[in-house]
């Protein structure tokens, strides 16, 4: 595992911890079919999610961003946050920022995003793979999870995504 998946792995169970939910493990196909549409998204230069994946059980968070100088793209962090590099944690952050629009009361939305956030901490999900992938001038990572989160009715978030402890 590099450092840039261990970060991945860390940051998802620093939030899944604060919810007192499972760690996740390391998946290496869930990596590799997350690289495989992390290359995809770079070739078309262009963020949609993979539904055949997704029909096929697993989970799905997506990020990208472009920055402001594409002809200094940068790399994954392999250890400590310099100028040059990414670290996963920025991306798990943002997805867990949703956390303000989830009611726990309803296991529903108040208004905003909640996907990205319940999926990093759905309790039935074991299993994560994460890679990224650049294009010309655009950074694209992919998460894959196992079991699927976000599924289901309200009772079913409620169950799948706690409040933090």
């Amino acid at each position: 595992m590099t450092g840039f998946e261990k970060d991945c792995l860390e940051a998802h169970n620093e939030y899944r911890a604060k919810h007192g939910v499972p760690p996740l493990k390391w998946n290496a196909q869930l990596k590799a079919d997350a690289q495989e549409w992390a290359n995809h998204l770079a070739d078309i230069n262009n963020m949609e999610h993979d539904y055949e994946s997704i029909n096929k059980g697993s989970g799905e968070n997506l990020a990208y961003f472009q920055p402001g100088d594409p002809n200094n793209m940068p790399t994954q962090c392999q250890g400590p946050k310099n100028p040059s590099c990414v670290q996963c944690r920025e991306m798990v952050a943002d997805w867990y920022s949703e956390e303000s629009n989830f009611d726990y009361n309803t296991g529903k939305s108040k208004g905003g995003v909640i996907l990205h956030f319940t999926q990093v901490v759905w309790k039935e999900t074991t299993e994560l793979g994460m890679a990224t992938a650049t294009s010309a001038n655009k950074w694209f990572s992919v998460a894959r999870y196992k079991k699927r989160g976000n599924m289901g009715d309200s009772e079913a978030f409620k169950k799948n995504v706690p409040r933090p402890q």
